[in-house]
């Protein structure tokens, strides 16, 4: 076969790579259309590199390789800082050496056809293009292994083997950077030696392996050098290898229950292995990855078409096993789908992407062996109208297949709920709001520090909390969302649904999780305060969120807190003995932390209500009901930034200082508020039916997490020298020096 590459050719290829690249470029900061939680902890890893973290394995987060972090995106992120743009950019040229490669091999092993096929494949199909544009470790994977295979052909095509010894060299050193880029490459160091099996079978029967690329080559100077291409990745995987024989809990592959298809084949139950391999198996033709963050969920890679000539191609390369390039694609194909067909959820896009150096070669076999087919090569006036249309067919495919991953990748897909949801489209649209703001008021020529309002951000109640090992909280999404740093020092966090944040002068008051006028009219924050504040109200595109524009809202706040403050009665803890005066608002929480660093904030009233199923309830007697439930809402004003992790908790006592109920949360991000904003938090109390009658006692307090150090209470203003310790907890009473009864 000839290697030159033809003017008409290359003119193509160059089409198709441009075609591939802008795939994977155009609309780079609107889809995805925000920041996936995995993307997160992918950026945390890759800032923690660049500011010095150094390690073969992070063990958080289900355990990362860390190939990616040190030669893609550690670099980028380092010269040019945290730009959307430049987070998501390592992907495209990983992607993009990706797809050269992948013809490289295409046409060194078979032809211009099989090559043509495979760059087209990979160029446009949404597989590739949906892995070239999220930040996952995993995009390593890909270039790593088409690299190795590469230079292992060519290796292989040498019949003098002192002329291949740089290319068996190279393709261990690939295949060692492979090991060390994602775990699903742990399969391939078993495609070399298949392959080197392969070649002792055939000839042990035939005593050489024919090959149409190349003379024949015996067992020996194969097996030679593929020992020698596994003993330079052993070289270079061996320090990820030590630290995980030294460390086995770091490599956290039952997270999720993902290997129990494989603990139960160990076991001897087949069935689970058997559903996967199916599922991997069907997800060219009939269903694709259920996972919405990397497809549209049951939508195959390929279309019917492409998917019957996948088929034919693997039944030609099975006709033709003894061809060494032939078995090498199918040992490649099947081995490389092994880890996705020993776990779950199947199919799964990421767990199979080493089967990418291959996949779309296989329909080019099939396509190459129907152009060289006697009944279109171009020897009669019937051969040549049959080439045509054969042609015109093709380029119809190509429109067809290029329109429907487009549209699948680029309208589809990111229109889903679940991928709004899972990618958090809505903090996307509130960062690139308030950047479109901060751009105005530059434009204008205000100072853009000074004429920037403060943002309060309301997110759903799983943005907040910073404790779950999955979601990441909102503020680390923003601190990546946001181009313009500048902006961060501005943003408070909170969940609306039973939490509040004001803040004095004007200010914004973002809510993410409303898409409509009659859910933002559900929120307590608005209601009660917000909608009395003539706002201006601004919808976010797609109905992503609402921004609340009030010029003060504070005054308002200042007159509900007044009135509440009147019945919100306290009294001191009973181990606090001797202090006076008697607790009344406000009241003082800090920190026991030294005193330049000290959280301080006061306590400033609370409400005691009946849940919504007793709205009549009267508490003024001070008479609980068992089996009913109650809403605190305790109100506190920062005087002094606090610390990060920061809970408060809601006891309901009995006689004998047993808890009874509880509740511990604070759905705020504490240490994004700062010294005079003022918060409330909710806690719903519940009351067991067979309490039994009695005094009961309702004490709060303050605490951080994870060390669950209390904030401690002061008697008298916090800047006073002479202010008295009053424990760690606060008794709320119905009334002065009175408690809670409970009764039947």
């Amino acid at each position: 076969m000839s290697r030159k590459i033809t003017l008409p050719e290359r003119c193509a290829i160059i089409a198709i790579f441009l075609l591939g690249f802008a795939l994977r470029t155009v609309g780079l900061m609107q889809v995805p259309p925000g920041l996936h939680n995995d993307e997160i902890v992918e950026l945390l890893f890759t800032k923690s590199v660049v500011e010095g973290r150094r390690g073969v394995f992070f063990p958080e987060d289900t355990g990362h390789e860390t190939l990616y972090y040190y030669l893609a995106a550690a670099p980028m992120m380092y010269f040019f800082g945290q730009s959307h743009f430049a987070l998501r950019f390592p992907l495209v040229i990983l992607s993009t050496v990706t797809m050269i490669v992948v013809w490289a091999i295409a046409r060194r092993m078979f032809d211009r056809i099989v090559a043509f096929t495979a760059l087209t494949g990979f160029a446009m199909t949404f597989w590739p293009i949906m892995m070239a544009r999220l930040i996952l470790h995993t995009a390593m994977l890909p270039p790593m292994a088409a690299l190795a295979g590469y230079c292992f052909w060519r290796a292989v095509s040498y019949p003098a083997q002192h002329k291949s010894t740089k290319w068996w060299a190279l393709s261990g050193l690939f295949l060692g950077l492979s090991l060390n880029s994602y775990t699903a490459s742990r399969i391939l160091p078993v495609i070399w030696i298949a392959f080197g099996c392969y070649g002792y079978i055939v000839t042990r029967f035939k005593g050489t392996l024919p090959g149409e690329l190349h003379p024949p080559v015996v067992w020996r100077q194969w097996g030679a050098g593929i020992a020698f291409v596994l003993v330079i990745a052993g070289v270079i995987v061996l320090p990820l290898a030590l630290y995980l024989l030294q460390n086995p809990a770091a490599d956290q592959l039952d997270y999720y229950d993902i290997g129990r298809p494989l603990e139960e084949l160990r076991r001897g139950n087949v069935a689970p292995a058997l559903e996967t391999t199916l599922r991997t198996l069907g997800m060219f033709a009939f269903l694709g990855d259920p996972l919405p963050y990397y497809d549209v969920p049951g939508r195959p890679v390929f279309d019917p078409v492409s998917a019957t000539l996948l088929g034919i191609g693997l039944c030609i390369a099975l006709w033709h096993w003894r061809e060494p390039r032939y078995a090498f694609v199918l040992i490649w194909f099947f081995l490389a789908l092994v880890p996705g067909m020993l776990s779950q959820p199947a199919p799964n896009y990421t767990r199979t992407l080493c089967v990418q150096v291959v996949l779309f070669a296989i329909p080019g076999i099939a396509l190459s062996a129907i152009l060289n087919h006697p009944l279109f090569q171009p020897i009669s006036r019937v051969n040549n109208l049959r080439r045509r249309i054969l042609y015109g067919a093709l380029g119809l495919l190509f429109l067809g297949n290029f329109s429907w991953n487009v549209y699948a990748y680029f309208v589809a897909w990111p229109s889903l709920d679940s991928v709004t949801f899972w990618h958090h489209a809505s903090l996307r649209a509130v960062a690139d709001n308030l950047q479109a703001k901060q751009i105005e008021t530059i434009r204008e020529g205000h100072p853009a520090q000074s004429e920037t309002p403060p943002v309060v951000v309301c997110v759903l109640e799983h943005m907040i909390g910073e404790s779950h090992p999955w979601w990441k909280p909102a503020w680390q999404h923003m601190n990546f969302l946001l181009d313009d740093t500048s902006l961060l020092a501005n943003l408070r966090y909170y969940a609306c649904e039973d939490a509040s944040v004001l803040v004095p002068g004007p200010a914004r008051y973002a809510f993410t999780n409303a898409g409509d006028l009659e859910t933002l009219q559900r929120l307590p924050i608005y209601v009660d305060i917000l909608a009395a504040a003539d706002p201006q109200l601004e919808f976010l595109n797609h109905q992503l969120g609402i921004i609340v524009n009030i010029e003060q809202a504070m005054p308002l706040l200042e007159q509900y807190l007044q009135e509440i403050a009147i019945y919100s009665t306290l009294a001191w803890a009973p181990e606090v003995e001797g202090v006076t005066p008697a607790a009344q608002v406000p009241v003082t929480f800090q920190t026991v932390e030294p005193s330049d660093t000290r959280g301080i904030v006061q306590f400033i009233g609370y409400t005691l209500t009946a849940a919504e199923d007793r709205p009549s309830e009267d508490l003024s007697s001070g008479i609980l009901i068992p089996g009913s439930t109650y809403d605190l809402t305790t109100y506190w004003r920062v005087i002094q930034t606090l610390p990060p992790k920061v809970f408060q908790f809601t006891h309901i006592l009995d006689a004998h200082q047993n808890i009874v109920a509880q509740q511990d949360r604070l759905n705020i991000t504490s240490q994004s508020l700062h010294p005079g904003d003022v918060f409330a938090q909710t806690h719903h109390l519940s009351l067991s039916a067979d309490l039994s009658n009695g005094e009961y006692a309702l004490s709060i307090g303050l605490y951080t997490q994870p060390d669950g150090v209390r904030f401690q209470i002061l008697e008298g203003e916090y800047h006073h020298l002479d202010a008295q310790s009053c424990g760690d907890r606060l008794w709320l009473t119905p009334s002065v020096d009175e408690t809670w009864f409970l009764i039947h």
